[in-house]
């Protein structure tokens, strides 16, 4: 290169004292020596800035914040930075001394790169590699197979390796969100929307993870991170998807497309839903986003009529798919879990209550019925109706079609009776209701056997109702 572009590193540090003097040894060792060299201590409450200032002649500028703000911090950072490239670094990470000038001669070599990564070693904080395969070692791909990949994925591409052409930061900022767990997979979703990336094919960095503590990674698991992330991905993949250009999004999912031909609008609109529900079946995370999409696109009704006349894919189907996914559907999961969870803490207290008594095997018997009785709370009303019922079955049985069709108009009240009384019964294993379910919704008329069983399931239900009936007296 005639004159070396300038390139601003940039790097935060919070509270990584033990780490930091490491990690800015490894910039300034850089082989590429047209750099500045940017730092926030991020409110560090540790020896981190300490450590920094000791390195105030080399560092290009050192900035220091009283309290952590990581909005402040990255404000101070992309305002500061002068450079033709941007990279990044994190406080307690490491880089090989060649690191910059490999990357920056990709950008020399392949004038169509605006974003360079490297290989990356996930390592311990003694930088001893942890992972014998990282997901940060990937091969090169063109940027619309990056975008799939990533979308369906996740992200795999290291934010300390990565370098950036300034104008595509800058540019790409504009559109980023304030995602806390996805920020960078985001920025990357975006740059690969119009221009090509590059990775290294050298492991020139050392990613730290840790897990838990102090220092924990901002992608570390843990209940509220996967919370947060999941709300991330519904607007980010709804977002990506509904912003991506046609040659792009048509690139990028050619083989999901219904019709290869799509080019208007509406059609586009259509293609892009179909996509988001394909990707939402490996993480329903994205089903929120669907709708959301969905709301979206339904103010134009031309979107409306080429759904239907086009995709035969009508309103009332959508609605059959908002009733099923998205947030209502793990909400009530939740809730479904929370109650499940308060009945079994119920009937294990009935379970110690009749353990702990003194009466003979039949007296438990019936106490345990009486207890899971009273604690079920069951439709009063529909009980002995349902005795009548079960019993006038079994008077038909040898009518097979009008024994079935009879449980099979009996099936909903019969299973909330299950649900809440006999799962819980010492007369019933976990395994009958779904036998007796599966044979009554699959029915072979001419299987004696199966037919037969269901039909002794259906007397053991009897009885044990009418003693239920029995031990807690008069139910009318």
């Amino acid at each position: 290169m005639d004159k070396q572009p300038l390139v601003s590193v940039i790097m935060p540090c919070y509270n990584h004292e033990k780490y930091v003097a490491q990690t800015i040894e490894s910039v300034l060792n850089q082989t590429y020596k047209n750099i500045e060299f940017i730092v926030v201590d991020n409110g560090s409450t540790d020896g981190s800035f300490h450590v920094i200032q000791q390195y105030r002649d080399r560092i290009d500028k050192i900035y220091q914040l009283k309290e952590n703000d990581l909005v402040r911090a990255g404000e101070i950072l992309n305002n500061s930075c002068s450079g033709d490239y941007i990279a990044f670094m994190t406080s307690d990470d490491w880089w090989d001394a060649e690191k910059l000038e490999k990357q920056m001669n990709v950008f020399q070599s392949m004038p169509t790169v605006k974003c360079c990564f490297t290989l990356a070693n996930e390592a311990d904080e003694h930088l001893d590699n942890i992972k014998s395969k990282s997901i940060f070692n990937q091969e090169n791909r063109n940027r619309f197979k990056w975008l799939r990949k990533l979308l369906e994925e996740g992200n795999c591409l290291a934010y300390p390796s990565a370098v950036v052409e300034r104008n595509v930061y800058f540019e790409s900022r504009r559109e980023l969100k304030g995602f806390y767990q996805l920020s960078d997979w985001y920025l990357w979703l975006l740059i690969l929307q119009k221009h090509d990336i590059y990775i290294v094919q050298e492991s020139l960095v050392c990613f730290r993870w840790h897990q838990s503590g102090a220092n924990h990674n901002m992608s570390a698991t843990g209940a509220e991170a996967s919370v947060r992330l999941c709300n991330e991905i519904a607007d980010a993949v709804d977002n990506m998807i509904e912003t991506m250009d046609a040659d792009t999004f048509k690139n990028t999912f050619e083989d999901l497309l219904i019709h290869k031909d799509c080019s208007d609008e509406e059609e586009l609109q259509c293609e892009k839903l179909f996509v988001m529900m394909k990707l939402a079946e490996s993480n329903v995370c994205g089903e929120s986003g669907i709708i959301h999409y969905f709301y979206e696109q339904s103010r134009n009704l031309k979107f409306f009529y080429t759904l239907k006349e086009k995709y035969g894919y009508s309103y009332l189907d959508f609605q059959n798919y908002s009733g099923a996914h998205g947030i209502g559907k793990l909400i009530t999961q939740v809730r479904a879990l929370c109650a499940y969870e308060q009945k079994l803490i119920a009937h294990m207290k009935i379970a110690e209550e009749v353990l702990c008594s003194n009466g003979n095997i039949d007296e438990r018997k019936r106490l345990l019925r009486k207890r899971n009785f009273e604690t079920a709370s069951p439709n009063i009303e529909m009980i002995q109706p349902m005795i009548t019922m079960l019993a006038d079955i079994e008077r038909k049985c040898q009518d097979r079609t009008t024994a079935l069709y009879m449980l099979q108009k009996l099936h909903e009240c019969l299973s909330s009776v299950w649900d809440n009384v006999l799962i819980w019964d010492v007369d019933f294993e976990s395994n009958e209701w779904n036998e007796y379910c599966e044979a009554l919704f699959n029915p072979n008329i001419e299987d004696d056997v199966n037919y037969k069983k269901m039909i002794g399931f259906i007397e053991k239900v009897k009885l044990a109702l009418q003693d239920c009936v029995e031990i807690n007296g008069d139910l009318k």
